[in-house]
């Protein structure tokens, strides 16, 4: 029985691959068509602008090309209004968003366990949908689906993916088999000698495949030179992974800076997510307000994707309270950019808590918006702030409480310096910087 199932799976995988060749082979046309996987395109994150961003600068750089966004869910129209809302880009009439009805699979809250290995193996199959509904030449993954370039493979189509994060890293190894508390490792599992061995071995299982799905891409981009290596841990030296810094909205910020600074106002611009660490800022606030009575205030800005968002927000001001510096702190949460950008004109000093971080556009626009930035020694924000000339990191919650109180003692001369820094080394990571680098690794595909 199990031989004969083995056998219908094998026979209908390989008229899967003859259809989708003869499906390629009969598509003629003198222009190139690109598709881009990416379901939540209709959202407003920092993935989202990377993919727009792709889109028009692809479009800018040739004229013979037609551009197909594989989303998941949502209207075609109402995602091009959100698009130009959110990031002021105008869809080109090129460009078709094709929804995809097996999109709303790539969701983790579908798979409450294994979520790793279920959400992107459901990537196999959005992209296989991807590559029967219209066919491409060149497939872009933008969206963090690990498997999604073996379907395209099959094809024989030239891939290229941009990825964000490594979906599997060798930390995430070590901090599992040395049992070590985490976000992707709970009390449980470190509770149970079973259970991390099993979770090791779960976590090897997908590394493999993962590494062999790296090496079926023909152009590998990075968001930072940390991302970068975590990659080439995984898919090993034989594969080049080069860095592409995202497009952050530098001139935007620029224009709206302001001379006049409220001394002692310190801003955090991150999404309420466990890993962005708020805690970690109100201890910051604990150690500044309660022992060494500095007179400091501190906005907390951010969005809330959900109610599991909101509701942490509200727990981070229960804690606000029990910590003594509720009187100290603001909490702003899914507030118009135009406020955002207000209050990023007006304050002294920017703090950016979370370990680890991929990148980290939010450094970067506090960076543009002459904030004075202290970030966490780790992770891509490494690439970004240059200690003691455009920014300073720290560690633990007494680290970020000594900068502040440093930064609030310079002289202005002192911190005009430090500003400009951040703002000049903010132009590195602009709109143009990544048009270009992006068009130069994708123009040898098309």
């Amino acid at each position: 029985m199990l031989a004969m199932l083995g056998l219908a799976c094998g026979l209908g995988l390989l008229a899967l691959w003859l259809s989708l060749r003869f499906l390629r082979r009969g598509r003629a046309s003198s222009s190139t068509r690109v598709g881009f996987l990416h379901p939540s395109c209709g959202e407003g994150g920092g993935g989202e602008r990377v993919l727009w961003r792709a889109v028009a600068a692809l479009i800018a750089e040739r004229e013979n090309v037609e551009v197909v966004v594989f989303g998941g869910y949502g209207d075609p129209d109402d995602v091009k209004l959100k698009v130009q809302n959110q990031f002021g880009f105008d869809v080109d009439r090129r460009v078709r968003i094709v929804q995809l009805r097996t999109g709303f699979w790539t969701k983790p809250s579908y798979f409450p366990v294994c979520t790793l290995l279920l959400q992107s193996l459901a990537g196999i199959i959005v992209t296989l949908e991807a590559m029967l509904t219209i066919p491409v030449d060149v497939f872009i993954e933008t969206s963090a689906h690990p498997f999604a370039p073996f379907a395209a493979w099959l094809l024989n189509v030239r891939i290229l993916s941009y990825i964000h994060y490594p979906t599997i890293s060798t930390e995430m190894l070590r901090t599992v088999s040395e049992g070590r508390i985490g976000v992707n490792n709970s009390s449980f599992v470190t509770s149970s000698r079973i259970a991390t061995r099993m979770k090791v071995f779960y976590y090897r299982l997908f590394a493999k495949i993962y590494s062999l799905a790296g090496r079926s891409t023909d152009v590998v981009l990075a968001n930072s030179s940390w991302t970068a290596q975590h990659l080439r841990d995984i898919f090993g030296n034989r594969k080049s992974v080069h860095v592409v810094y995202p497009p952050c909205k530098v001139a935007v910020i620029e224009t709206g800076v302001a001379e006049r600074r409220n001394e002692g106002q310190i801003v955090s611009l991150a999404q309420f997510r466990p890993e962005k660490n708020h805690e970690k800022q109100l201890e910051m606030m604990n150690i500044l307000v309660n022992e060494k009575h500095c007179s400091v205030r501190l906005k907390l800005i951010g969005g809330a994707r959900n109610l599991a968002d909101e509701d942490r927000a509200v727990t981070l001001q229960q804690l606000s309270a029990k910590l003594k510096v509720k009187d100290h702190c603001e909490f702003h949460v899914n507030v118009p950019y135009q406020e955002v950008r207000r209050h990023l004109a007006q304050t002294d000093i920017a703090v950016h808590t979370m370990s680890h971080e991929h990148f980290g556009i939010s450094v970067v626009e506090m960076m543009a918006s002459g904030a004075i930035i202290i970030g966490h020694n780790s992770g891509g924000v490494r690439d970004i702030i240059e200690h003691g000339t455009s920014g300073f990191l720290a560690e633990s919650s007494s680290d970020y409480a000594a900068v502040v109180e440093r930064v609030i003692a310079m002289r202005p001369e002192e911190k005009a310096r430090i500003r400009e820094g951040a703002r000049k080394r903010a132009l590195m990571f602009s709109d143009d910087v990544f048009d270009a680098a992006f068009v130069k690794h994708l123009i040898p595909l098309l």
